[in-house]
């Protein structure tokens, strides 16, 4: 019960906030489109698109706390695996930007007068790499501890 409450105000907030900022970016969208503001009318439309199906998932959470399906075991597992798949998942592309923009970054730095550029984005291929390593740790550091554990 205690929990359930604790549920509930957490989605009853995440869904306040997230309205509020819809009508933020609703706001700013409106000012973009009357050209009071310097802004991209492009990108106001698409934050608001986002924040609206945010917004709708955060209430459809709150709307079933306390149903039956609420806390599924089948459920928490399908989430589970899928969470993990997009972990690996998300590794992979991580792992195969950091390739490529290094690859794009030692053809430019052929190219005369590219320097500065290729030079960033090979700073950026490094930094990806090293997110890519830091995930590759800690993903060994929980097996570790899961295999110690059991």
């Amino acid at each position: 019960m205690k929990n359930e409450k604790k549920r509930r105000l957490k989605y009853t907030l995440a869904t306040i906030l997230t309205f509020l900022m819809t009508l933020i970016w609703v706001v700013f969208l409106i000012l973009d489109i009357t050209n009071v503001h310097n802004g991209n009318p492009i990108q106001d439309i698409i934050y608001v698109i986002v924040l609206l199906v945010v917004t709708m998932l955060e209430y459809f959470r709150l709307r079933d706390i306390g149903t039956p399906d609420d806390e599924d075991e089948r459920d928490n597992y399908i989430d589970q695996r899928v969470n993990a798949k997009m972990y690996k998942i998300s590794q992979w592309i991580i792992l195969g930007l950091a390739a490529v923009l290094m690859c794009f970054a030692g053809f430019l730095y052929k190219q005369p007068g590219n320097h500065d550029f290729a030079f960033a984005v090979g700073l950026i291929a490094v930094t990806l790499g090293m997110l890519w390593n830091v995930f590759l740790l800690i993903e060994i550091i929980i097996s570790v501890i899961v295999e110690h554990k059991s």
